[in-house]
């Protein structure tokens, strides 16, 4: 990336320990938000090293619990076959229950409306509310799966940015 590009060329420059701690900083900020966490932590411990900063056990822990990321297309795939499991999957199970009940209650609905002879209303009914509950399913989870991530990544990220700063100073 960009900014793995400009952090080589800013050490290329040149040893000036006034510039070091900050170009590490940097370096290993990049790696976090670039998800490539394994580079990252080697240059956190080999910061830690020549700054001679002994992690705890709790840090130490946490820093190899590398955030699990869940897949989009696999929380996408189940709320296709399986309204609501998508938001199970990413951590929402109120919100795949209530999926699951909508859908569901949809088609119930239009059934009900067409075994008692309202054909049209209740194919009308049943498709604009399945379009709006079933797709919406699928579009849902991806965006929570997608939230989940996020959260788990940002804070994964403020511990490692944390721990940086306070091997630094």
């Amino acid at each position: 990336s960009r900014a793995q590009l400009e952090i080589q060329y800013i050490e290329a420059l040149g040893n000036n320990a006034k510039w070091n701690d900050e170009i590490k900083f940097l370096k290993i900020m990049v790696l976090t938000e670039l998800d490539q966490w394994a580079k990252a932590l080697e240059e956190l411990k080999a910061l830690a090293v020549v700054k001679g900063y002994a992690f705890t056990k709790t840090e130490a822990d946490r820093m190899e619990q590398l955030p699990k990321m869940k897949n989009e297309s696999k929380a996408e795939l189940l709320s296709t076959f399986f309204p609501g499991m998508g938001q199970v999957y990413a951590g929402k199970p109120l919100k795949g229950l209530l999926s699951f009940t909508f859908v569901t209650g949809s088609m119930a609905y239009g059934l009900i409306n067409i075994l008692s002879g309202y054909y049209v209303i209740g194919i009308l009914t049943t498709a604009g509310l399945l379009q709006k509950f079933y797709f919406g399913s699928s579009k849902n989870a991806i965006d929570e799966t997608r939230k989940r991530n996020f959260r788990k990544k940002q804070t994964y990220n403020n511990f490692i940015r944390n721990l940086t700063v306070q091997i630094i100073q």
